[in-house]
């Protein structure tokens, strides 16, 4: 891929078919951010050729990164932006674009789940179908969402270049590839899709039983956290001992030595407390 930056006409970008939704609030903190202080960081824009209606001089870009800053930008009425633009092949910009927003710390474990799930069709049709390493018995196997990944560059790539934990890409992509496509689109926005928990615990469901659990949220108006409790699924949903375990080995297994030192000795700590109670 090739790319240079340079200042770019707003009303020659076009933004479409966004992985992500603009936010009014975000967009509108941007925008006058940019209007105050100028721009600080460029977008990314890649060229569209082919266009006949186009006049002499004029340009046309695909977004593929920095809505948010366009749509900020345009409400303060400003013209310019400093992009970088790109160019390569379509397969090659949309998995730019997905590695974008992957970047953006605020994503809840919904999108983190569909952004992981087209990286990998996308990785698949640059890299080819991603198979499981180790020893000559497991070459050439095909790695399924929820596979073992070891030794896979797919996944160990996509975890070390967007510092996630090993686990945390593969239980993501087993939420996307364990829950049913209707139920999936219903849980965008949601409180649910904020929740690991509770995406977990419909696929702990399985698909026979999903529907019935859409049907209820959608006859009742339930949170998807209460319908799974309704329908006599609170098996499903982990305790609260059971969350905060779950938590502590999260931070466990992100932590440097240093921080598992700290760790380990606040532990102690607070068991010194309780024994002298």
């Amino acid at each position: 891929m090739t790319s240079e930056v340079r200042m770019i006409p707003i009303d020659e970008i076009e933004v479409t078919n966004r992985l992500r939704e603009i936010d009014d609030g975000e967009a509108m903190r941007i925008g006058a951010s940019i209007n105050e202080n100028g721009q600080i960081t460029p977008i990314m824009v890649a060229p569209i050729y082919g266009d006949d209606e186009l006049r002499p001089g004029e340009h046309r870009y695909r977004l593929i990164a920095g809505a948010h800053r366009v749509e900020g930008a345009r409400r303060f009425n400003v013209k310019h932006l400093r992009a970088v633009v790109i160019e390569g092949s379509e397969d090659e910009l949309r998995l730019r674009e997905i590695d974008e927003n992957l970047y953006r710390h605020e994503l809840t474990p919904y999108d983190i789940a569909v952004f992981l799930a087209e990286r990998r069709e996308v990785w698949t049709r640059i890299h080819g179908p991603v198979t499981r390493g180790g020893d000559r018995r497991s070459k050439g196997q095909i790695c399924p969402f929820d596979g073992e990944p070891d030794g896979t560059r797919f996944w160990k790539d996509t975890a070390a270049q967007f510092n996630l934990h090993l686990k945390t890409v593969q239980r993501s992509l087993k939420r996307k590839n364990g829950i049913d496509a209707d139920v999936w689109n219903a849980l965008k926005g949601t409180s649910a899709s904020r929740n690991a928990s509770v995406l977990d615990a419909i696929v702990r469901l399985g698909r026979d039983k999903q529907s019935a659990l859409l049907k209820l949220v959608q006859d009742t108006g339930m949170r998807f956290e209460d319908a799974l409790r309704s329908a006599g699924a609170k098996e499903a949903l982990p305790s609260a001992t059971l969350r905060n375990l779950e938590a502590v080995k999260k931070a466990w297994s992100n932590a440097e030595q240093a921080e598992r030192l700290l760790i380990v000795a606040f532990i102690n700590a607070e068991a010194k407390k309780k024994g002298g109670k």
